[in-house]
């Protein structure tokens, strides 16, 4: 695993986060909460895609970098921008409207493509919803995945299983 740098004391060991998201990629990206999003999130790391998690989880993840800001710049020298609670509001509203919309994991839990959905997936988030993308456009968003997966060093997703991912994906998108 790759570590990284938290402040004071030793440095904490953490799988690297995906690459490949841009602010052009935002949804309303010259929206005030978008550009304090930018602002706040790429002082320490790429940019998370606001669908890498869902409404439920922005909240504690928005206050958990915050006061991680918060502890790097009082015991750094870095001039680094904390923005105050309302600043933070904005943030966690802003990602929690454009979050993924997760999958009930109930409902995939009951054919081995389903579990192998469950199983992969969940590794990095939530499960996400089928319908978010057509048939055409789950491949390559699998292989998305399977590049973020090998660099988060995770269970990797193997051919086979890419193939049958993409698969169940197709027929449970709906389209």
């Amino acid at each position: 695993m790759a570590t990284l740098d938290d402040g004071p004391g030793p440095p904490q060991k953490r799988p690297l986060k995906p690459v490949g998201f841009t602010a052009a990629m935002l949804a309303d990206q010259t929206s005030e909460p978008a550009q304090m999003f930018i602002k706040t999130c790429a002082q320490c790391h790429d940019l998370p895609a606001p669908s890498s998690h869902t409404k439920e989880e922005w909240p504690d993840i928005v206050t958990q970098m915050i006061n991680r800001l918060r502890r790097r710049k009082f015991f750094s020298s870095q001039s680094l921008f904390v923005p105050g609670n309302d600043k933070a509001n904005q943030i966690t509203d802003y990602l929690s409207r454009h979050a993924l919309e997760g999958a009930d994991a109930n409902a995939h839990a009951d054919t081995p493509a389903g579990l192998l959905f469950q199983k992969k997936c969940t590794q990095c988030h939530a499960m996400p919803d089928p319908r978010l993308h057509s048939p055409a456009e789950w491949p390559a968003v699998i292989e998305r995945m399977r590049g973020n997966i090998h660099r988060m060093q995770r269970e990797p997703i193997s051919d086979h299983e890419a193939e049958e991912l993409a698969r169940y994906l197709s027929v449970q998108s709906g389209r």
